[in-house]
């Protein structure tokens, strides 16, 4: 059997100790409702500009 690259056992560990941890109920909102509201909203802004539909 080949050995793995360290990538894929590093990733798999990391996928794993999440479960575990929201399995646990440990889990931390890593975003408040208007951080997402405020982020959606640039992303709207910077695909505008992008898109050349910016009537600025």
């Amino acid at each position: 059997m080949k050995a793995l690259p360290r990538a894929c056992t590093t990733a798999g560990r990391e996928f794993l100790e999440a479960g575990k941890r929201r399995l646990a109920g440990d889990t931390a909102r890593s975003a408040t409702t208007n951080e997402v509201k405020d982020l959606r909203r640039e992303a709207r802004e910077l695909r505008l500009v992008l898109s050349g539909d910016d009537p600025r």
